[in-house]
């Protein structure tokens, strides 16, 4: 039986090639080559959704690295404050209302775009988490009490 297999894969014309690549994992979490490309390709619709990328140096032309770096911050966020569907479908149905239009309409404009529309989901995924982040670890380091104002007026102020 042994034989038999080796000499059927043995014989077998075979040819390999690789489809996919992973770059990296973050805490089990697969980033491929394919999710590079996917960057780059969505980064018009990023840099309107994403409420990160506008502070960024780097265009949608930016060095595997670089690209890289961002997907890796952007995936620990994810799993940090990951989006339920009821947020996502929340943020959809808010940018359609506040455009006037329905889901085949968004739908259509995204083709047009060549952005499919589960592309789009996702970004908005990620855009909500990044919002998530926002209101629950970044904007209560920057809260200033009256009390933060009254001690710098009267130690550190140079009046």
């Amino acid at each position: 039986m042994l034989q038999l297999f080796l000499v059927l894969f043995l014989a077998a014309p075979s040819s390999a090639r690789e489809i996919d690549r992973t770059a990296v994992l973050v805490n089990g979490d697969v980033v491929l080559r394919s999710d590079i490309n996917a960057f780059r390709k969505n980064f018009a619709l990023r840099r309107q959704i994403d409420p990160f990328i506008q502070v960024l140096s780097f265009a949608g032309d930016a060095k595997d690295g670089e690209a890289l770096d961002y997907m890796i911050q952007e995936r620990l966020v994810i799993q940090k404050y990951p989006p339920t569907e009821e947020e996502i479908e929340e943020e959809i149905n808010s940018v359609q209302r506040s455009n006037g239009i329905d889901r085949d309409h968004l739908k259509e404009l995204l083709r047009s775009q060549n952005v499919a529309f589960e592309d789009y989901r996702r970004l908005i995924g990620v855009s909500v988490a990044k919002r998530k982040l926002i209101e629950k670890d970044l904007r209560p380091l920057a809260a200033i009490s009256d009390e933060d104002v009254r001690n710098f007026y009267y130690t550190d102020a140079a009046f």
